[in-house]
């Protein structure tokens, strides 16, 4: 954000500070955990929800319950505003994050853009976040992004677009060095693993110790034995144990 400041000396009453592009708060928002953007702000989620989120919570229920079924953020909007449901402003995007983000378990997506009550019991549409996570999960290992944008619009329910946006913003996918995409808990998991099994024995005066080391999927099992001083990898048998 530094770099991006369109003020030459911010400190100076006669320089109006330009406003962030909302698109460009959305992208930093999306890769710090906890965040949400408001208006021109970026908050933290326990703040917002504290703050603001509980209040405009009441307010989108109320809506919906006026409009008596699912709606889009512009439609719930334009009745806050057409009405006297809440006091104060709320915007389509403060809509957005309240409804767009599962931080309440109240709202419920029905379809492409639309939420609803859960009280109302239809059944919940899968999103295209929804649908790239599980696919990774069934795939268990990572996946090339054309892979999986074949896979997710084969049958048109899901845009290019979509899927690409999910990639590129979800904190819970990560890009491996090979150019694939994989979970993020994954790959964290998968690491701590192989620092686990990638260790030095110091056993001192001991002629031998037995070794337990964690094989990818998390598993441990025994290695064998091994005399001190000997680097123990996933496959101990290469490393000279017996």
């Amino acid at each position: 954000m530094q770099e991006r400041c369109q003020s030459t000396d911010c400190s100076n009453p006669h320089y109006e500070p330009i406003r962030f592009n909302s698109d460009y708060l959305t992208s930093i928002a999306s890769r710090v955990e906890s965040a949400v953007v408001d208006g021109d702000s970026i908050l933290s989620l326990s703040y917002w929800k504290r703050v603001r989120g509980d209040s405009i919570k009441a307010a989108v229920i109320e809506a919906l319950q006026r409009i008596g079924r699912p709606a889009t953020f512009g439609e719930v909007a334009e009745v806050l505003c057409s009405t006297d449901i809440s006091k104060r402003s709320i915007s389509k995007r403060q809509v957005q994050t309240c409804l767009g983000n599962g931080f309440y378990p109240e709202f419920r997506l029905a379809g492409p853009g639309t939420y609803g009550l859960s009280e109302w019991g239809f059944e919940k549409y899968k999103s295209s976040t929804e649908s790239v996570l599980e696919l990774l999960q069934t795939n268990a290992g990572p996946m090339e992004a054309a892979q999986i944008i074949n896979r997710l619009t084969r049958d048109n329910k899901y845009s290019e677009g979509n899927i690409r946006r999910v990639l590129h913003y979800d904190r819970r996918l990560v890009r491996t060095s090979e150019g694939m995409y994989d979970l993020k808990e994954r790959v964290e998991s998968n690491s701590k693993a192989t620092k686990a099994a990638d260790i030095v024995l110091d056993i001192g005066d001991k002629r031998e110790v037995s070794i337990v080391v964690p094989d990818p999927d998390g598993q441990f099992y025994n290695a064998g034995t091994a005399s001190s001083g000997i680097r123990v990898g996933l496959d101990a048998s290469e490393e000279g144990t017996s």
